[in-house]
């Protein structure tokens, strides 16, 4: 499990957002704070609500001047769908070879069918 500590500056990455736009990291510290929501995929009700959560509070966290970001592994399109079913006014980044989640965590011990499950996690 990846630890960071108050003063460790987070891993910049570049992800594309649910429309193939490139989200880089760095670009947006430089307006503010970031919370990076990290979960399972679309088939993950329980990440579901919890994303869910910080949609209905998005601007309670805009006020503090936080932005929201969430990863997982699935794809463009899961992601795009998910944002579109749940209404979400932010951000959903894809990582399917899980290179940012990895720096950031990693990915479950298990597989399901065949296919690697991000961690859950919350990062600010």
């Amino acid at each position: 499990m990846t630890t960071f500590t108050s003063l460790q500056q987070a891993p910049d990455f570049t992800l594309p957002d649910e429309k193939r736009q490139p989200v880089h990291l760095a670009a947006l510290l430089a307006h503010g704070p970031i919370l990076l929501l990290f979960y399972r995929g679309d088939w993950c009700s329980y990440c579901n609500a919890q994303l869910a959560g910080y949609a209905l509070r998005h601007r309670e966290l805009e006020a503090l001047g936080a932005q929201v970001l969430a990863i997982s592994v699935d794809g463009q399109p899961d992601g795009a769908a998910l944002k579109t079913k749940l209404r979400f006014p932010f951000p959903v980044l894809s990582d399917p070879s899980h290179a940012v989640i990895d720096q950031y965590g990693g990915i479950e011990a298990r597989v399901r069918q065949g296919i690697a499950i991000g961690k859950p996690a919350t990062y600010v």
